[in-house]
């Protein structure tokens, strides 16, 4: 796990400038961030995902308040980024029955 003191928005700018791409990743390991992938020259393919920060309003409701809400906010820094690879696409099928494979093994 890689801590950063960048904002969720600089972390996602810095995934894409390098050439890493958005893909929806069902895989309930990662849940809570959102995944990019990237296939490096030696056919590696990295895997990164950035946790969804949060933050606490404060709200009035007619039944009373101030109750607290916890919202994503992109302007804090993700709680968590992690960056690992993989030698099949992570976005592909056959990453997907990988996964599943030694899930049920």
């Amino acid at each position: 796990m890689i801590t950063t003191g960048l904002s969720y928005d600089a972390a996602i700018a810095a995934l894409k400038k390098d050439g890493f791409s958005y893909f929806f990743n069902p895989n309930p390991p990662h849940w809570g961030g959102v995944d990019y992938e990237k296939q490096m020259p030696d056919g590696l393919w990295y895997h990164a995902t950035v946790g969804y920060p949060y933050s606490t309003k404060w709200i009035n409701a007619r039944s009373g308040g101030p109750y607290p809400v916890s919202v994503f906010d992109p302007a804090k820094a993700p709680p968590w980024v992690t960056i690992h690879c993989h030698g099949t696409d992570p976005s592909g099928f056959t990453h997907f029955v990988d996964f599943f494979t030694r899930l049920f093994k």
